[in-house]
């Protein structure tokens, strides 16, 4: 499958592919809609993915790609990464619903990119990231082990206790 958006506004052309998110701006004035754009741009890609229609190793093959388009993105701002980590919850909840979890066969280094990237410094989001790996630990609890370095590191760092909670669940057997 063909990953391809775009979008065209005043002066400025977006283009996302599987090779990943190519950007052009004219002026200052395009960032705001440049962002939504992007934010509009994660959330396509990860509906996308179809659990009820794709099988086994095209299902794989199909969130692979859209996670590697995804995580492409500059996640720079807190609407682009809000659009990552709830849109990666959406994906694996209709997968987990589809009972398809099990047979998901996936690098992980992109999704380690959409959860662990830069630092997150509002709360909010890191609730959010916490229900993405919650949603990933219903839906397929041998890829959220894969990253079990990771989740040890963001617990350790932790400082609020509503994070903390749902990470734990997230990360308890």
């Amino acid at each position: 499958m063909r990953w391809i958006l775009m979008a065209a506004t005043r002066r400025r052309l977006v283009t996302c592919k599987s090779e990943g998110v190519h950007v052009h701006c004219n002026t200052a004035a395009d960032i705001p809609s440049l962002v939504a754009t992007h934010v509009a741009a994660i959330n396509a890609i990860l509906a996308s993915v179809n659990p009820a229609t794709a099988q086994d190793k095209a299902l794989s093959r199909n969130l692979q790609k859209a996670l590697d388009t995804a995580g492409s993105v500059d996640a720079a701002s807190a609407d682009v990464r809000r659009a990552l980590f709830g849109s990666t919850t959406k994906a694996f909840d209709r997968i987990r619903e589809a009972g398809k979890g099990a047979q998901l066969d996936l690098d992980v280094s992109s999704l380690k990119s959409i959860l662990f990237g830069p630092n997150v410094d509002i709360e909010a989001l890191r609730l959010l990231r916490a229900d993405a790996l919650l949603a990933i630990k219903k839906s397929s609890p041998s890829l959220l082990s894969s990253m079990k370095n990771e989740l040890a590191e963001i617990r350790r760092q932790e400082v609020s206790r509503n994070v903390l909670e749902r990470l734990e669940n997230a990360t308890s057997e």
